[in-house]
């Protein structure tokens, strides 16, 4: 069965930070330390109270707040990065892009300033900049696991910049990593279940969400994200259990309720399904009506996705006829092709989306290059785009126009493995 990346991408809102970078769980200059002057200690009260107003997404108090802790101690990496952050989340794009900055000036091995300034950059259309700031983090990660290869902190910072990246087999990789030095780490078979999940491995994600809670049963996190899993899947009944362990470990999680509510209006409780509407909207509607949206959202794109892409055992077949169709290949035509992303994108209810890197040759006319390839009625595949590796060389923008911004990532490494080669 051929899952939906995107539909589960979508439905895991309350832990999208988690996906692809951990909440900064930094605290700037350490008040409680006896011996640290008067102003930073000040400075840490403003720090901590626009984390506060952070959390409620009260952004413009939040900035206030954070500019008084600045004010008084400008050394400190995290406040600029809570400031950036915060003036990301109110559409000040160029704003945070000079805090990220500011924030790697302090500090420059915080790999996590690279990543977030990368996502302003996204926003600011100044995609070299990102895919720099992006390969930056992970170089910054790899370089702290050389120093320290037992350090398990080393290698869930890595992880988590492969998240961003969505590169998530080698995430998966290194939270494995976490687990041959910590067999016990409950945080790290969520981590890895996420990425497995991530790339349909729906199975090997269950495995590490019980393993998860067999460790810690008080993971909300693991609780949450198996539910999502088995709504995916159709089990309706696992997950509204799940999501009621999470609302007894977390009675104050919106999104909890606000998911559970629309389970239970797919199996037709609709008077439980309003009852949990109505506490997730008492407890924080924006959540509760995000979370709420991005399940159906989810659900559709699901459709979508199993309406268009062929069976697997026809899968292979159709993607090579395709490609030799759109070559006017001779049958003993030559050709190679690997994903640039594994399973599909969906985007609104157009047909999902394949990225490939394909070489192809036929009678000695050899052609390389990215492809973008359409799952159609699941009964074959277009083409609506091809660079050749010339073209892509010549000039890289032509690869922005077509592909996501991670895919355009990988693209570009593979040239430069080519030219290593």
């Amino acid at each position: 069965m051929i899952h939906n990346r995107i539909a589960f991408r979508g439905i895991i809102f309350c832990l999208s930070f988690f996906v692809s970078i951990m909440p900064f769980a930094v605290y700037g200059a350490e008040s409680s330390k006896s011996g640290v002057p008067i102003l930073q200690k000040v400075a840490q009260e403003y720090y901590l109270k626009g984390l506060e107003y952070a959390d409620r997404n009260e952004f413009k108090l939040a900035i206030e707040q954070y500019d008084q802790a600045i004010a008084l101690y400008p050394k400190s990496a995290d406040y600029y990065l809570k400031r950036g952050e915060a003036l990301f989340k109110n559409q000040q794009i160029e704003q945070s892009i000079k805090d990220f900055t500011k924030a790697i000036e302090v500090q420059p091995g915080k790999y996590k300033s690279y990543l977030v300034r990368a996502r302003s950059y996204i926003a600011s259309n100044q995609k070299d900049k990102a895919i720099a700031d992006m390969e930056q983090s992970v170089k910054i990660c790899t370089d702290g696991i050389k120093r320290s290869p037992k350090d398990t902190e080393k290698y869930i910072d890595r992880g988590q910049a492969y998240m961003m990246l969505e590169d998530y087999e080698n995430a998966a990789n290194d939270f494995s990593k976490v687990l041959e030095l910590d067999s016990r780490s409950d945080a790290a078979f969520v981590r890895r279940g996420i990425a497995y999940a991530m790339e349909h491995e729906y199975d090997l994600a269950i495995i590490d969400f019980n393993k998860a809670i067999t460790l810690n049963s008080n993971n909300d996190e693991a609780f949450l994200i198996r539910a999502e899993i088995y709504f995916l899947g159709g089990n309706l009944e696992r997950a509204i259990q799940d999501y009621s362990e999470v609302i007894r470990l977390k009675p104050a999680n919106s999104v909890a309720y606000a998911q559970r509510g629309y389970v239970y209006m797919m199996s037709g409780q609709a008077e439980k399904a309003r009852e949990d509407s109505r506490k997730a909207e008492s407890i924080d509607k924006k959540i509760a009506d995000s979370a709420g949206w991005m399940m159906a959202i989810g659900s559709i794109s699901y459709s979508h996705i199993t309406g268009n892409v062929p069976e697997k055992s026809d899968f292979d077949a159709f993607l090579l006829r395709a490609i030799m169709a759109y070559f006017s290949a001779g049958p003993n035509a030559e050709i190679k092709y690997e994903f640039l992303r594994k399973g599909p994108d969906q985007v609104g209810v157009s047909p999902p989306d394949y990225y490939l890197w394909v070489e192809i040759n036929d009678n000695n006319k050899r052609q390389t290059g990215a492809m973008r390839v359409t799952a159609i009625d699941k009964k074959g595949f277009v083409i609506p785009d091809f660079l050749t590796k010339d073209t892509i060389e010549k000039d890289f923008s032509e690869v922005y126009k077509i592909f996501p911004l991670t895919v355009c990532l990988r693209i570009a490494n593979k040239i430069k493995k080519e030219h290593r080669i």
